[in-house]
C-alpha cells in the first residue's frame, strides 16, 4: 500500500484517459464523505443512476477530458478538465486511502506539462475549507482571486506572439 512508502516516487505516477470501466471508480471516489464537503456544486450523495447518466454523457463530450492516474497500476486519483468559453476548468479527486502523499500536486503538474495542455486559461475553483487544494493551487503558481466566498484559481499557459 502507498502509505507506507516513504517517498512517494512521482515517476511511477501514471496517467490515462478515462473509459468505460472507470465508472464505478469514479463513483465512489465522488461520493466520498471528504469530496462531498470539499465539493463546490454537490453537497450530497448522487445515485449511481444520476452519475451513470453524466458519465455517459461526458465520456463522449469533446469538451471534457477526464484522466485517471495510477501508481503501480492502482487508480488513485483523477482530473477532469472541462474547456468552457476557451477556458479549462480543472477538478481533481485523490483517493482517500492516498491523500496527504503530494499525489494532487503530482497529477496537476503532469496535466500542466502535457504537450497539448499549453495555451489555455486555467481555472479552478476551491471551497476556502479545502486547505490541501488552496496550498496545491498556491504551490503551482496559480494566481487566486475570492469572490463569494469561494478561490479562483487561473493559470495562463498561453504562448504569447
Amino acid at each position: 500500500m502507498l502509505k507506507e512508502e516513504k517517498n512517494f516516487n512521482v515517476k511511477l505516477l501514471t496517467c490515462r484517459k478515462v473509459d468505460n470501466k472507470d465508472s464505478e471508480i469514479l463513483f465512489n471516489r465522488f461520493n466520498e464523505k471528504e469530496s462531498i464537503k470539499n465539493s463546490i456544486k454537490t453537497k450530497k450523495e448522487i445515485t449511481f443512476k444520476e452519475h451513470s447518466s453524466w458519465f455517459s454523457k461526458a465520456i463522449k463530450d469533446d469538451k471534457i477530458e477526464i484522466f485517471i492516474f495510477e501508481y503501480n497500476s492502482i487508480p488513485i486519483g483523477n482530473v477532469r478538465l472541462k474547456l468552457f468559453y476557451g477556458e479549462k476548468i480543472i477538478s481533481y479527486n485523490v483517493d482517500k486511502k492516498y491523500r496527504n502523499l503530494g499525489i494532487g500536486k503530482a497529477m496537476l503538474k503532469k496535466i500542466l506539462n502535457l504537450k497539448y495542455s499549453n495555451n489555455f486559461n486555467y481555472v479552478a475553483k476551491v471551497n476556502p475549507n479545502n486547505i490541501p487544494s488552496l496550498n496545491i493551487f498556491n504551490y503551482l503558481k496559480f494566481e487566486s482571486a475570492i469572490k463569494n466566498g469561494i478561490y479562483f484559481f487561473t493559470k495562463n499557459t498561453k504562448i504569447k506572439k
